[in-house]
């Protein structure tokens, strides 16, 4: 497995297909994990899925940087976290991009898989955000 890409250098490595099978995007923080009744703290895709999240999604190498660095650092909100399924909002309100992120687990507990992720606007974070408080 690839470690964690530390730039958007090595990003722009990986998103070319200059990896292994398995990538690691992440290691986030053991609360997290836990609410994913999850043993480690490693989120984790495979390369094919890499390469369909750049190519349908339109994610660049600055983008995955970007998410990896927040999910590493917490600076995430939870949107919603429930039997192993979670979805996640990222903010960068230093180039003014958000992102929605789906996380899973495995059934076993054992790995964390980054499922989605989507860049945002700003009036989608708003209606997101009213939907899971009508709830």
């Amino acid at each position: 497995m690839v470690t964690i890409p530390n730039n958007e250098f090595e990003w722009y490595e990986v998103c070319g297909g200059n990896c292994h099978a398995l990538i690691k995007v992440a290691e986030v923080s053991s609360s997290l994990s836990t609410c994913f009744d999850c043993t480690t703290n490693q989120v984790r895709m495979t390369r094919p899925y890499l390469q369909k999240l750049v190519f349908k999604h339109r994610l660049t190498a600055q983008d995955m940087h970007r998410i990896s660095v927040a999910l590493s650092t917490g600076l995430f909100e939870v949107l919603r976290a429930s039997s192993g399924r979670g979805t996640l909002l990222i903010h960068d309100n230093y180039v003014g991009v958000s992102f929605k992120i789906g996380l899973k687990s495995s059934r076993n507990g054992n790995e964390i898989w980054l499922s989605t992720a989507h860049r945002i606007s700003k009036k989608e974070i708003r209606r997101l955000r009213r939907r899971e408080a009508e709830k």
